[in-house]
């Protein structure tokens, strides 16, 4: 029982029917948008029976950390705080979720929650100012001043919102989630300045990373992955050429620093150093194949990648595709690119992900210069839904830049560099990044640069 209700001889404003409908509309919506409604119109307290403000202080928590939700989901979580069977458990979820046919009014359902728990508020704020003023001890100023300073948060809550169709409502919405570190920005590994300048990897986000074949994509791809994993940050790949093995090969190079690992004769010549360095990082190797998939053994389209974003991205932060180009466009590539690039970033935006789509030049571009955004496979349609582009430079001899470090300028000679072509939510539009790739297969991050100086006239093979 309700501790209101034992203060009267009849039960205070409630609605048992509309309770239940508002968390079933808060579990079935697939837009996010109810539930963002719903989110605003009340809290767990609003509700008069203490099993739906349990169940929907556990939704809410699920909604505020992007958790997918869903009557699994939910189950899984108030038997993690203990709850479950407190609630009713199969049976009563069973109820709740029979209630509506769909989310479309759910906001409704919620705005009566709140009318009626409001009510309850003033039934007991009355009875608080009843006994106040029965008390002679208490001064009628100070008491009235008392129920004016409760009385004006209780309005500006309950009472009604001014209709702002401009967007304002959605500016400060997002204000509020990221002073909540509800949007955050992941980083690139070991690339801090990259991360800083590009912001490319925010909920909601397409990165395009283009590079022609052996400018290291793939290991910088890889050296993240391990990162994110590492984090327990989720991540889903879908490697478009290659085994998954061929890729875990590459990363157990990486992590045992030794790039004779990835050739196939020292493989055959070394099986027992293989098997121990196997058998050691077994773990690493296993979190991260797990992120792996491959579609190389059937001939997948961009619609077949469509389907694995959209299904991928419920569960994952960042997604990466590597490369967009091996999938089968079909005939009007430059309409299934648009699709493509349309329907992933509606997908991030509705779950919180970030999506990358690793791709190369155009044929007949130039290898030798600055890849510009018209030089990118996927043309027109990847410049207009992307918000973070980059390319990717192998410089055999090394190329000379000038950099700041500790405020003064600095020379070095590195042997990569990114530069940042789109940073549609950072300040990194052409900024390039010094970088180095070692023989040991470590990234590392050496400054923005600043100046390029000449090329050397030394190589290395990196």
């Amino acid at each position: 029982m309700n501790e209101l209700a034992t203060q009267f001889d009849t039960l205070p404003p409630h609605d048992l029917d509309a309770e239940r409908s508002a968390i079933a509309s808060f579990i079935v919506d697939q837009t996010g948008e109810i539930r963002r409604h719903i989110a605003q119109l009340v809290t767990p307290d609003s509700f008069f029976l203490p099993d739906n403000g349990i169940i929907f202080g556990v939704l809410l928590k699920m909604h505020e950390q992007a958790k997918p939700i869903d009557i699994v989901t939910l189950r899984d979580a108030l038997k993690a705080t203990g709850q479950y069977d407190e609630v009713g458990g199969v049976q009563y979820l069973g109820e709740v979720l029979q209630t509506v046919p769909s989310a479309a009014n759910g906001e409704t359902y919620a705005k009566i929650v709140r009318d009626h728990a409001a009510r309850r508020w003033l039934i007991r704020k009355a009875d608080t100012l009843r006994r106040a003023s029965c008390d002679t001890s208490n001064e009628p100023v100070k008491i009235a001043a008392a129920l004016r300073d409760s009385l004006d948060p209780f309005i500006a809550r309950v009472g009604p919102k001014k209709e702002l169709s401009g967007g304002a409502n959605e500016l400060r919405e997002r204000l509020d989630d990221i002073a909540a570190g509800k949007i955050v920005n992941m980083p690139f590994g070991a690339f801090p300045k990259l991360t800083t300048v590009g912001q490319a990897l925010q909920p909601g986000s397409l990165s395009i990373f283009v590079g022609t074949p052996g400018d290291g994509k793939t290991f910088a791809i890889m050296s993240w992955i391990a990162a994110w994993t590492a984090a327990g940050i989720p991540v889903s790949v879908l490697m478009c050429e290659q085994t998954r093995a061929w890729h875990l090969t590459r990363f157990m190079a990486m992590l045992w620093q030794d790039g004779n690992m990835m050739d196939y004769e020292w493989q055959k010549a070394n099986p027992a150093i293989m098997r121990e360095r196997e058998e050691a990082s077994r773990d690493a190797v296993e979190a991260v194949g797990r992120t792996i998939h491959v579609a190389t053994l059937n001939a997948m389209t961009l619609n077949d990648a469509g389907d694995w974003i959209e299904a991928e991205a419920e569960k994952s932060r960042i997604l990466i595709v590597d490369p967009i180009t091996a999938l089968d466009a079909g005939d009007q590539s430059w309409k299934e690119d648009k699709r493509m690039a349309a329907r992933t970033k509606k997908a991030m935006e509705r779950h919180g992900s970030s999506a990358i789509f690793v791709t190369h030049p155009k044929k007949g571009t130039r290898p030798n210069g600055i890849i510009t955004l018209d030089d990118i496979a996927g043309g027109q349609a990847y410049q207009g839904f992307s918000d973070f582009v980059m390319s990717i430079y192998r410089h055999m001899p090394r190329k000379t830049v000038e950099i700041r470090k500790m405020g003064y300028p600095e020379q070095v000679n590195v042997n990569r560099t990114l530069h940042i072509n789109k940073a549609r939510n950072g300040t990194g539009a052409g900024l390039t990044i010094a970088a180095d790739f070692s023989k040991n297969l470590q990234w590392s991050e050496v400054g923005i640069v600043t100046k390029e100086i000449k090329k050397n006239n030394y190589s290395e093979a990196v």
